[in-house]
Parts: structure tokens; C-alpha cells; sequence
């Protein structure tokens, strides 16, 4: 273990010591947890996870670099044990300063550098704690974890790919916060190493942003080799998430020589990110063990609403069904940080990660390589994951790698419903066709009936609509204007909508249930309304529900049942033909019948996608469709 109170030589830095930030994330214990004269840096945001750095990186030594003052000693931790500790010396007062009375305190700046044994220790996590001073409302730390190399770290330079539409408030707010830490020193007085090697392409679908005041503003005054070419912004047509990021994509491949790009990094438009993030794909990029050399970077989802909930951090995709084993997990309690999900570095081949926020390297995506754009929304990410991961390519997926962004379960899903439906079919074809269309044609036709008997009229016609197209077949679908397309079913999605929609809620039709839908819409989303998906599950209903149809076979009851987003089929409304569908931020109801004539319609379409769906459409889309 080294003291060191004058710079070390260079090494790369890995991940920075992070606080709360009212303009980032201002939950404490997702960085620290405060004991009676300690201060524990065992927040998710500063846990060193050994298993995954021992296996993809080529780490000699691994250093704790610390700028602080006001601490008295600092004691590294590997899980819940004290390894290592150091105490930090007060400086003597020179003949000088004790002639002018000067006395040293803890106040003063120590500059250390704490070898950690890290090849002892190849899983858990590391983390520190530091005791303060007799003051102990006087003290500061800050610093970073490095990696020693025995090898020349190797070249990256990374391409970053968002793609916008009409989100200019998102934009402002992230490239922001990205210019404020390119502005950053660290704890040596340097800038940021990482800030050196990314540049922004913002794809803007709605050719919308560089019209924007507030975005010309964010610029203004800012010279610097730092600033220059940091952030292009390329005029798109609105070819969605999938021909967004896709051109992103090209435009790396085609400046890949010229700027010697080697990877390409997908986030979305309106997630907030840490900058740090950059900081701690540069470091893992830059010492990848060679047989990892193109590894996939995954990045974790958190809630924006309840910042310290994990959305997602690897979800599998097996037979129609998205698999999420982590969804829920509390961050601020240090176990669930450190359980066995969340420390392995195995399923690296199983697991995907959302575009929301995914490195890649220029090796994996090439011009033979691309997402298929056509898909508009939706799947596109899953599809070009798990087509990658049968290439062998593998994902895995760092602490503090990820983005904060809106719950999806919050809303309903509207167009998406349809994207989902249909995107999901052709990812199958072309993925597992060993599936089987007669097996596909009976979960498709489960999942119209079961939105159609729940009065879930829009998502049963969408459902529809998308297995419909998914049979017109390959040619149709490359073929597809997918603007025109996205535009027309934006149309149908708002007229139908507005046959049920509610816009006051003195209607009379919500008599009995107006308390209820004030309460959820005045505020945000309860936390246990937002893990209420983890309780229950529609599969495991009683058996009267599923013989009766949820009681539709049976006389019904005259009060109307409330249903919100995250509500699974049939979980609610037993015998009831009424239903308000209510959203939250921004704020939706919708009052739905049950009709006559809708479920003729839902009889019709299963009767039709029975006779329709066949071997040859299912097979068509086994063949190669590069775009």
C-alpha cells in the first residue's frame, strides 16, 4: 500500500468517485451510506465489481487514487471485510508556521494512492470508507479507481449515436451536462482523458434542432480544441429509433478511417445520463483482454420517476416473451447491489442490452452488419442483439454504465403496440424459426382474444394490424415507405382513441371510481404501484376467471373498474363491462364498453389470421434481410 503525495505515472483511469447531483441523481445512498463518524462509499455508483473486470480486462494492478481532507483514515472493504487500512498523517507545521501560530488540521489536502490487492480477490466488490475528523462536518474527498497496464492500453475512439425527434429540451439538457464535465479536471488538474476520444452525432428525425434557440444558445462563447467538432448534428428523415441509430451507425463506418472510430455508442435522446459513463466505457474499452476485443458494452436502466429502481441490466428474449430477472432491484440496499445477478459475468451470450444505452465495436457493426431499419420502433435492438450474440458476440454490462429514463409501464402503448406485434414476428422468423408457425399462430391469436375480451379494443385491432402486415410478406415489408406508414397508423391510433377518450373528470360515466383516478393522476406513480407487476402475474389466475372469461360469460356487475398500464389481462374488472383505462404524466382516460360488435370483430380476426397465417409467410422472413 502507497502513499503518494506527488502524481503517479500514468495509468487509466476505470471509474470516478461519484456524489449526489440535483441535476443528475440526488439519491445519497445510491453513492454512500453515512455510520456514526464513517462515511461509506458502498453505493451501487462506487462498487468496484471484480468478476466481470477479472474476466474481459487485462488489469496488472489496480490502484484507489483519493484527493481529501477532514479524514482520518480510509479503509478499503472487499464485501463486508476490512483488507486494507491507512491512516492519513497530519502534516507538521514548519518553524515558520509555528511562529505565526499556525496549527495543521485534517482541513488540509492529502494527495494518496492506495494499491489495492487485487489480484487476491477475483469476486465481490471493492469499496472504501473513510473516518472522519474531530470536525467531522469539514471534509472532502474525490478521486477515481485506475488500472496499472502491462501493455500499451489500446486505441478508442467512440462514435456516439442518438437519435432525436422533436426532444430539443432532452438534447439541450444532456449535451449540457456533457459540455460542464468536458469543462471538469480531475483530482491531478486534468482534464477528463475520455472527452478526448468521443464525438457526438445527433441524428434529428425531425430535421427540428438546429432550429432551436436554446440549442444555439448552449454554444455560444465556447472555443477550444476541446469544443470543436464535438457535436454533428445529421438532418434525417423520421425513419424511427431502428433508421435512426442506423444512420448513426453509417456515419461512424464512413468516418471510421478519416477519425479512427472504433466504436460506436447508442443512447437514447431523453434519458439522463452521467457523464462518468464515458469515463468508465473509455477505461474497460481501452485494456479489453484480447480475446474480448469486441465485446459489447450494455448499459442498466433506471427509473426516472424512482431513480434508485433498476428497470433493467440484461433481459433475455425467449419464445414472444421478454425475460427480465432484475426488474424491481432497490439499488440503495448494498445486497441487492452485490447478489449474484448483478456481480456475475456469466450469460453473456444469453442477455441483451437496450439501445437506450450500447457500445459496440466497429468490427461487429459494418455495412454487412446493420439493424434493420424498417422496423421503425420497437424490437429493432432486440433483433440486432440477439442476431449478434448467435455471431458470438458477447454483452456485459458495468456498474454506473446506464441511463436514468421514463418507466415504460407508465403509459399505454398506443402505435407501439403494433411495431411490437409485427416486429416480433419477423425477429422470430429470422431468429428461431424453430418455433414453428403453428406454434406462433396460436400465441398471436391467445394474445388478440385475451386483449379482446378485457376490452382492450386499440391494442386488440393493433395486434391485428401487425400480424396482418408481418403476412404480406419480405418484399412488402423492405419495400415499405416507413414515414408514410407510421404517419397512417398515428392516424387510426388517434381516431380511434377519440371515440372513447374522457376529458373531464366530472364525466358522469365515473361516478364511483373519481376519487380513485384524482389520487393516481394528482401525483407520481406509488412505488408499489410501479412494481406491481411483480406480484402478480395473469398466468397464475384462478380457474373461474379463466373458464368464465374473466366473467364475461356471466352477468355482469354495473360499477366501473379502473385499469392503469402496468395492470397484466384479467387481473382486474370480474364480471364488469365497464372499464376507464387511466394514465399518468401526462394524464389519459379512456371509457370502454364492452361491445357487441368488437367482439365480432375480435372473432372475425382470429378466424382470419387462422386461415391466413401459413408456412410460407412464416418462412419468408428465414431468409437474409441485411436492411
Amino acid at each position: 500500500m502507497d502513499i503518494l503525495n506527488s502524481k503517479r505515472n500514468r495509468n487509466v483511469k476505470l471509474q470516478s468517485i461519484l456524489f449526489p447531483n440535483d441535476n443528475i441523481c440526488s439519491e445519497e445512498a445510491l453513492y454512500l451510506h453515512r455510520e456514526e463518524g464513517f462515511v461509506l462509499f458502498d453505493g451501487y455508483f462506487n462498487l468496484f465489481y471484480l468478476e466481470k473486470h477479472h474476466k474481459y480486462c487485462r488489469i496488472e494492478g489496480l490502484t484507489l487514487e483519493l484527493l481529501v481532507s477532514g479524514i482520518k483514515k480510509v479503509q478499503i472493504m472487499h464485501n463486508r471485510d476490512v483488507i486494507l487500512e491507512q491512516e492519513i498523517e497530519v502534516p507538521h507545521p514548519s518553524g515558520m508556521d509555528r511562529l505565526k501560530g499556525k496549527i495543521p488540521t485534517l482541513a488540509d489536502n492529502r494527495r494518496i494512492s492506495i494499491r489495492l490487492p487485487y489480484e487476491e480477490y477475483e469476486k465481490g466488490v471493492f469499496w472504501f470508507r473513510v473516518e472522519l475528523g474531530d470536525d467531522s462536518d469539514q471534509w472532502s474527498v474525490a478521486g477515481h479507481y485506475a488500472a496499472e497496464l502491462d501493455t500499451k492500453a489500446d486505441d478508442v475512439e467512440i462514435a456516439i449515436d442518438i437519435c432525436t425527434y422533436k426532444r430539443e429540451q432532452y438534447v439541450v439538457r444532456n449535451m449540457r451536462s456533457l459540455l460542464e464535465w468536458i469543462k471538469e479536471t480531475d483530482i491531478d488538474g486534468e482534464k477528463h482523458e475520455a472527452a478526448e476520444h468521443i464525438k457526438v452525432f445527433i441524428v434529428d428525425n425531425a430535421r427540428t434542432l438546429e432550429e432551436d434557440q436554446e440549442y444555439h444558445n448552449l454554444f455560444t462563447g465556447l472555443q477550444g480544441k476541446a469544443f470543436e467538432n464535438l457535436i454533428e448534428v445529421i438532418p434525417n428523415a423520421n425513419t424511427g429509433g431502428a433508421g435512426g441509430f442506423t444512420r448513426g451507425m453509417e456515419e461512424a463506418l464512413s468516418r471510421k478511417d478519416k477519425e479512427g472510430f472504433t466504436h460506436v455508442l447508442l443512447m437514447d435522446d431523453d434519458a439522463t445520463f452521467d457523464p462518468d459513463l464515458f469515463t468508465r466505457i473509455f477505461g474497460i474499452l481501452s485494456m479489453l483482454r484480447t480475446q474480448y476485443k469486441d465485446l459489447t458494452i450494455g448499459g442498466s436502466l433506471w427509473r426516472q420517476d424512482y431513480p434508485f429502481i433498476q428497470f433493467a441490466s440484461g433481459e433475455w428474449f425467449d419464445k414472444l416473451e421478454i425475460i427480465n430477472e432484475m426488474y424491481g432491484l432497490d439499488l440503495r440496499s448494498f445486497e441487492k447491489c452485490t447478489c449474484q445477478e448483478m456481480c456475475t459475468a456469466e450469460n453473456e451470450l444469453k442477455r441483451y442490452s437496450g439501445w437506450w444505452c450500447c457500445c459496440y465495436s466497429l468490427s461487429v457493426v459494418n455495412k454487412d452488419n446493420l439493424p434493420i431499419s424498417q422496423m421503425f420502433i420497437h424490437r429493432d435492438d432486440i433483433e440486432y442483439e440477439m442476431r449478434n450474440r448467435k455471431n458470438g458476440n458477447p454483452v456485459a454490462f458495468f456498474a454506473g454504465i446506464g441511463v436514468w429514463h421514463k418507466s415504460f409501464d407508465i403509459e399505454f402503448q398506443g402505435v407501439k403496440t403494433y411495431y411490437n406485434t409485427r416486429n416480433t414476428l419477423i425477429m422470430t422468423a429470422r431468429l428461431n424459426p424453430e418455433l414453428g408457425y403453428r406454434y406462433i399462430k396460436k400465441r398471436m391469436c391467445r394474445m388478440l382474444f385475451g386483449n379482446g375480451v378485457d376490452n382492450r379494443y386499440l391494442k386488440m385491432h393493433l395486434i391485428y394490424m401487425g400480424i396482418m402486415d408481418f403476412l404480406k410478406g419480405k418484399e412488402w415489408f423492405e419495400n415499405l415507405d416507413t414515414e408514410m406508414h407510421h404517419q397512417n397508423l398515428l392516424m387510426f391510433v388517434r381516431r380511434f382513441q377519440d371515440n372513447y377518450l374522457v376529458s373531464d373528470i366530472n364525466d358522469h360515466r365515473l361516478n364511483g371510481v373519481r376519487e380513485e383516478i384524482v389520487q393516481y393522476t394528482s401525483g407520481p406513480v406509488q412505488i408499489s404501484q410501479a412494481l406491481y407487476k411483480l406480484d402478480h402475474d395473469s398466468g397464475n389466475l384462478p380457474f373461474i376467471v379463466k373458464a368464465t372469461l374473466n366473467g364475461l360469460l356471466l352477468p355482469h356487475k354495473k360499477e366501473v373498474t379502473v385499469v392503469y398500464p402496468y395492470d397484466p389481462l384479467w387481473t382486474k374488472g370480474y364480471r364488469t363491462c365497464r372499464y376507464v383505462f387511466v394514465q399518468n404524466n401526462p394524464v389519459k382516460m379512456f371509457f370502454v364498453k364492452t361491445k357487441a360488435s368488437e367482439l365480432c370483430n375480435m372473432v372475425y380476426m382470429l378466424i382470419m389470421i387462422w386461415f391466413k397465417f401459413r408456412k410460407s409467410s412464416w418462412e419468408q422472413f428465414q431468409m437474409r434481410s441485411d436492411r
